[in-house]
């Protein structure tokens, strides 16, 4: 395991053990400057941040059907202002 010539790639020449293989995604993450988009993650939800030239958005995907309450500011684009 690790990087070759290029900045930011990686690769894996072997099956590494499983506490190897658990913590290289955050690793990898982390020196390549990815933070999550939700300070606490929240099961089943999927979060994603998009930005424009003019405004950000964030896009929750809820996988699980329980629901969940996400504290965020701006205009919920399915409902309108004040939805």
């Amino acid at each position: 395991m690790g990087h070759d010539s290029r900045p930011g790639n990686w690769y894996l020449a072997t099956r590494p053990d499983p506490a190897t293989l658990a913590a290289l995604p955050a690793r990898v993450c982390d020196e390549a400057g990815v933070q999550p988009v939700l300070a606490t993650p929240l099961h089943g939800i999927e979060a994603v941040r998009r930005s424009g030239a003019d405004a950000d958005y964030l896009f929750l995907i809820d996988h699980g059907g329980a629901g969940a309450q996400v504290p965020a500011e701006g205009v919920e684009l399915l409902t309108g202002p004040g939805g």
